[in-house]
């Protein structure tokens, strides 16, 4: 298993202010960065003390053969999304309730249970700036 970090150094800028909610996205193209079944990749950079609402996966391009992964934090349970199917094309949000509180940076992963070399996905995350 290896661990790759696709997160492309993506900073998020929100607007000035006490509570702002804000998006994270970021697309990775599979073809130009193939990954093994259970490699960690990791999508998204949480900063600290962040809110995460809401997590959804955007299958821009469906991988061809059969391809599910899983969307989580590595820390808690349960994951954010627990199988995505990366062969159809769609949109999949997580299954929380409330989201998650972050008190330090930290980084959603994706970890696919199948090798993965054409598909095109895009990652998002409705998060909630708690600094004050």
């Amino acid at each position: 298993m290896a661990v790759q970090d696709l997160t492309n150094g993506a900073a998020i800028i929100p607007a000035d202010g006490l509570n702002l909610l804000y998006r994270l996205v970021n697309t990775v193209d599979f073809r130009l960065n193939n990954v093994n079944a259970a490699d960690v990749v990791k999508v998204l950079a949480i900063p600290a003390n962040t809110c995460v609402k809401d997590v959804f996966v955007v299958v821009n391009k469906a991988e061809g053969a059969t391809a599910t992964a899983t969307v989580n934090d590595f820390s808690t349970s349960p994951a954010y999304i627990s199988s995505v199917n990366i062969n159809s094309l769609g949109t999949t949000q997580d299954s929380l309730n409330k989201g998650r509180t972050y008190s330090g940076g930290h980084t959603l992963h994706f970890v696919p249970a199948n090798a993965l070399a054409s598909a095109n996905v895009t990652f998002m995350a409705f998060c909630e700036d708690l600094n004050f």
